[in-house]
């Protein structure tokens, strides 16, 4: 990953190092750290569990009024990234049965989805569009970067994390090697209580939230897999 690449996240973070930071704050980070040509935050109905595109950061202006929700009988991309709450890159072409039809109006090769979680559950989706110019191993770095950047972002709205940008392992992007003491020190997981503690804060989790998040610093950095997690939440199937 060249210096550019580098300066550039620099440069998102710093965007986002306010509590004040909001959607639309989150859209021009994102765009400013992955180079990308636009980035739309779609949120979810909690009526109805549709998803409706509300913000955007793009060079070109958009209606989002005339862009339609995706519903669960859509099964298109929304839907799916939130339900199985994974990150994914698409292709334009190879995937665009799971696209909605406002997708027509982005121009773009490649687009990442990425879920914005509330502890466990997804309450909006970000697809980053690219237009193709990049590698797509760099996009999978980039990937890595912008779910970072969203975990950021969630620990400044939940006041769980000083608003400093050197506590916040960047770096790890770059690297294979994962530092899970930079990781371990914006929490603890209180096994006796079944607590989250952070500095300010506490979290009491469900039993299935324990087991999770235990398992997922068990991983050591690696993925936790769906298969997994499955068998953590229905261990007698």
């Amino acid at each position: 990953i060249d210096l550019n690449e580098k300066t550039r996240i620099i440069d998102g973070i710093d965007f986002l190092n306010k509590e004040t930071s909001n959607h639309k704050d989150l859209c021009n980070s994102i765009r400013i750290i992955s180079n990308s040509e636009c980035v739309i935050i779609t949120e979810m109905d909690k009526m109805n569990g549709s998803f409706k595109p509300k913000t955007f950061s793009s060079s070109e202006e958009l209606n989002l009024e005339s862009f339609n929700s995706e519903f669960n009988q859509d099964n298109t991309l929304a839907i799916i990234t939130g339900s199985t709450g994974n990150s994914k890159i698409y292709d334009k072409i190879k995937d665009s049965d799971l696209f909605p039809n406002w997708f027509s109006e982005i121009k773009f090769k490649y687009v990442i989805a990425i879920p914005i979680l509330n502890r466990l559950e997804t309450n909006a989706c970000v697809y980053v569009f690219f237009d193709g110019h990049q590698e797509f191993k760099l996009l999978e770095y980039k990937l890595e970067s912008i779910g970072k950047l969203i975990s950021f972002y969630n620990r400044i709205k939940s006041g769980n994390l000083e608003t400093n940008k050197d506590n916040i392992a960047f770096s790890n992007v770059f690297s294979n090697n994962q530092k899970n003491s930079e990781e371990a020190s914006f929490f603890e997981l209180d096994d006796n209580l079944e607590l989250l503690k952070f500095k300010d804060k506490e979290i009491s989790l469900s039993n299935s939230e324990y087991l999770i998040i235990k398992n997922l610093i068990q991983k050591n950095g690696q993925v936790l897999l769906y298969e997994e997690i499955e068998k953590i939440l229905w261990p007698d199937n």
